[in-house]
């Protein structure tokens, strides 16, 4: 069965939270800020196919989401990077976003950007000015992009 029209939703993946600890040093007072900053949420691509039954996939499925970032961990860890996900669509399709109403055309297989992942929370690290201020400032993940198609 050819499917030509499909509504769908996409939200592209939340980004991870910044990390919260503290380096213990041994014999030492001062306990300095080591948090790493979270990861970015995953993008969501489209790009063109010359199979022009692509769309059938989408046929009982009617949402597609980005993986999230994780988050930041101590020792200045940084959080994973979400993964990307690429939507096959065959090439001359059109995509209408409902609510902002702006549209795209497949014209080759040039892989197109729909949604933005969401950028990652700042760890405690970053924000500490030296080593002698013990700072309990972070920042959580900012969520991705959702589109109705």
């Amino acid at each position: 069965m050819l499917v030509d029209e499909i509504n769908l939703t996409i939200k592209a993946g939340m980004g991870g939270n910044g990390a919260r600890t503290f380096k213990a040093l041994p014999d030492s007072p001062k306990t300095p800020s080591d948090g790493g900053n979270g990861g970015n949420g995953g993008n969501i691509y489209v790009q063109g196919s010359t199979n022009v039954s692509d769309l059938s996939q989408f046929r009982f499925q009617k949402s597609v989401k980005g993986e999230d970032g994780t988050n930041g961990g101590h020792n200045n860890l940084y959080g994973k990077r979400g993964k990307d996900i690429t939507i096959l669509l065959p090439i001359g399709t059109k995509i209408t976003d409902t609510k902002s109403l702006e549209e795209w055309e497949i014209l080759d297989d040039t892989p197109l950007l729909i949604a933005q992942g969401g950028r990652g929370g700042i760890g405690n690290h970053q924000y500490k000015p030296d080593i002698h201020r013990i700072n309990y400032y972070t920042s959580d993940g900012r969520p991705g992009e959702e589109r109705h198609v």
